[in-house]
Order: structure tokens, then C-alpha cells, then sequence
């Protein structure tokens, strides 16, 4: 559950399967079997292609009410840039105006500690229901100024992060009135108390224990949209983190193509170049056996990157709806929606099919044969005579047998 500007993949310390288990299953089968559980198959085969979207549904919560958590951000962009503001008061107003809408849908507080887990660079942003925390990027804290672009980004993540809050507190005050009903159906020397019912939603979803001890109490008093939306996030919770591990290993696999990319690139430059073609390096042969299998590789790898981050944001049913509600945020400050993840993977691919076309010309086009004219030509062949026995016999003259 991060937030980034463009896909990036960072590990996830939840555990996998709401009964504490994961099947032992190769990890390519483990997610898209996970997804097929929840999801079904033909929802898995839009995941994997381009025309995958997210499944919309009527707004409840935050998302119903997207103008005004932005409203609320008003003041912290105001303040950004005030004398003696830095990244501690940026902080506490951001603190400040998340937990003021929280509380109005009666979600606890949640800390906002910067820094403390893997935000920086392009992440700007995640949420440890594990440790009721948000973390925003610290660099992003201390930038001075903020104009309308990284404002966008910063509203898209407030309200990202903070819908991930409201979902997994509506999910444990759904579960845990669930199994309150299941034991109410066992006989009673079998029923749990209220602690082991808060215990096991806890384990399941990975959620501090302490805040579903709060949703228990709250009870299930939700509306019908409510409790739909809690239902389907309560099924896509626990693949979390099977999506995370395969987001991490395609995205591991894709940097290291990457980095020998830029090794080829190096070798490439300091390579000795034949003197009749300057781009030619002298092993020929060698770079172009290189450059076709990197540029194979770089193709499967970066596909399997883009598929596992589909299935991570488009396929969950609640990163989907995050995601969705964020960009709503993005759109109502920047006055235009960001960009989908289809064109984010093109631009993120796009310098690098460059370099390939580069190489690709370099070391496959063949030099221009040498410019001759006519005159050098005409020397040539009169150097060479045609021989007496081969010219044409005047006409009527039998050859000489």
C-alpha cells in the first residue's frame, strides 16, 4: 500500500492469507491462483491486459466526498511556504487536516512519521496498517515551495493513504461482527471472547490489534454500499501481499536488466571501433551477439514488471479504489487527471527503447560502400583488354575449329 509517481516496487511486511497460511505454489501460479480465488478468471485476463480498469462503484466514505478532504488540505498549501515553516510544522498541519476527516467518518487517529519506512524518490507515500502509521516523504517535506503539479501529487497521496485507513477499519469492524456471529453458532465451551476475536482479524489482515479492538466496538452499523465495498476489500486484503513479493521480484528482475544495460552501454563507448566505420567496434560480432539477447531479455523482463503492477493496483479491489480516489484528489487540484498506469509504463520504457534504436543502427547498418567516379572507373577497365581470342568474330566468318 505505497504511493508512487511512477510503479515502483518496495517489500511488504504483512504476511500472506487470512488463515495464515500460503499455498506451496511457484510464485508466478501463487498470484494469478489468489487472484482467480477472489477475482475470476476473466477478471485476471483483463488484469494481465491492457484494457484492465477498475471496477467503480458507488462512492462511500472519503471517496464520496473528495472536495472536501481537499478543501481541508487548504491550509497546509497555504502555510507551505509561510516564514519559519519547515518540514516538523508541514507535518503537524498534514496530521492535522488527515485526522480531521478521518474522525468524521470515526476512523482513529492515524501518526504521520515521515521517513520512518520506504518513502523517497519516486514513493511518495504508504500506510502500515500493521503500525496505524502514514508516511509521507521526508524530501518531500522539505521542499520550500510547492507548485500546483506537487501539490496534485501531494493531495493524490493524503487521500490515498488515508482511504487505505478507512478501508481496513471498516473491513475489521466487518470482520469481526462476522466471526462475533460465527461463535454465536458453536457450542459455547468453543466461543471465543472479544480479545481472540480481535486477535485472529488482526492476524488476518495484518492490522494493529489495537485499533480492531476499537472497529470491534464500533460493531458493523454500516449502510448497504458500506458494507459491499468492506466485503470485497476483505477478500483482496490478504493477496496483498502475495501481489507485493511479485511486484518485488519482477521489478528486482527488470533493475538488474537494466543495470546491464548500462554495462553494454559502457563496454559499448570503450570499445576499439574499426577505422572505416568510427560507431563499429573492431568485435563486431561479439556487441551485436550482446545486444540481441539484452534487448530480449529487457522486453520479457519489463512485461512481467508491467503485469505484476496491474495486478497489484488494478487487480486488488482495494488498491483499485485507492488508487481511484487519490486521482479524483489529483484532479481537483491540478484540474486534469493523472496520467493512467498504461502511459506511465510507456514513459518510464520510452528512454530506454531509445537507446536500443541507437544501438540497433550502430552495430547493424551496414557502412556506405565508397564513392567511385567515373573516370577511376574508365581506368580500370582499360587496363584490362578484353583478350583477342574473346572478341566478337566479324560477321560471316566461321570460327576455326
Amino acid at each position: 500500500m505505497e504511493h508512487t509517481e511512477r510503479p515502483r516496487a518496495h517489500r511488504h511486511q504483512r504476511d500472506g492469507h487470512a488463515a495464515g497460511r500460503r499455498p506451496d505454489l511457484r510464485a508466478g501460479e501463487r498470484l494469478l491462483l489468489a487472484l482467480q480465488a477472489h477475482a475470476g478468471n476473466q477478471a485476471v485476463q483483463r488484469i494481465v491486459g491492457r484494457e484492465s480498469r477498475p471496477v467503480v462503484q458507488r462512492a462511500t466514505g472519503l471517496a464520496a466526498d473528495v472536495g472536501g478532504f481537499v478543501g481541508g488540505l487548504a491550509g497546509v498549501f497555504q502555510g507551505w511556504d509561510a516564514p519559519g515553516a519547515d518540514a516538523g510544522t508541514r507535518r503537524k498541519a498534514l496530521y492535522t487536516a488527515i485526522n480531521d476527516q478521518l474522525r468524521q467518518l470515526d476512523v482513529p487517529k492515524v501518526d504521520l512519521l515521515p521517513g520512518l519506512t520506504a518513502t523517497g524518490g519516486s514513493v511518495l507515500g504508504t500506510f502500515k496498517p500493521d503500525l496505524w502509521i502514514m508516511d509521507i516523504s521526508f524530501d518531500l517535506l522539505k521542499e520550500p515551495t510547492l507548485d500546483v503539479t506537487r501539490r496534485a501529487k501531494l493531495a493524490d497521496t493524503v487521500l490515498h493513504e488515508s482511504r487505505h485507513a478507512e478501508q481496513f477499519f471498516r473491513v475489521a469492524r466487518l470482520l469481526c461482527t462476522r466471526e462475533h456471529a460465527a461463535d454465536l453458532r458453536k457450542k459455547k465451551r468453543e466461543r471465543r471472547d472479544a480479545p481472540a476475536i480481535a486477535a485472529a482479524v488482526s492476524a488476518a489482515i495484518g492490522m494493529d490489534v489495537g485499533v480492531v479492538t476499537t472497529a470491534q466496538q464500533q460493531g458493523a452499523r454500516l449502510s448497504g454500499e458500506e458494507e459491499a465495498e468492506a466485503d470485497a476489500w476483505s477478500q483482496s486484503i490478504p493477496f496483498n501481499a502475495v501481489a507485493h513479493a511479485e511486484l518485488e521480484k519482477a521489478s528486482t528482475a527488470w533493475q538488474a536488466t537494466c543495470l546491464d544495460v548500462r554495462t553494454f552501454e559502457g563496454d559499448l563507448a570503450l570499445a576499439p571501433k574499426r577505422p572505416d566505420q568510427p560507431q563499429m567496434p573492431v568485435a563486431g560480432g561479439r556487441f551485436q551477439d550482446r545486444f540481441k539477447e539484452l534487448k530480449k531479455r529487457f522486453d520479457v523482463t519489463f512485461v512481467q514488471y508491467g503485469q505484476a503492477y496491474k495486478a497489484y493496483q488494478l487487480g486488488l479491489s482495494f488498491e483499485a479504489d485507492a488508487w481511484r480516489t487519490g486521482q479524483e484528489a489529483h484532479a481537483t487540484v491540478a484540474g486534469h487527471s493523472p496520467a493512467d498506469l498504461d502511459t506511465k509504463l510507456t514513459a518510464l520504457r520510452a528512454p530506454w527503447d531509445r537507446r536500443f534504436a541507437t544501438w540497433k543502427s550502430e552495430l547493424f547498418t551496414a557502412p556506405p560502400r565508397p564513392h567511385r567516379d567515373l573516370t577511376t572507373v574508365r581506368q580500370l577497365v582499360q587496363r584490362h583488354p578484353v583478350p583477342a581470342e574473346l572478341e566478337q568474330l566479324p560477321e560471316g566468318i566461321d570460327p576455326v575449329p
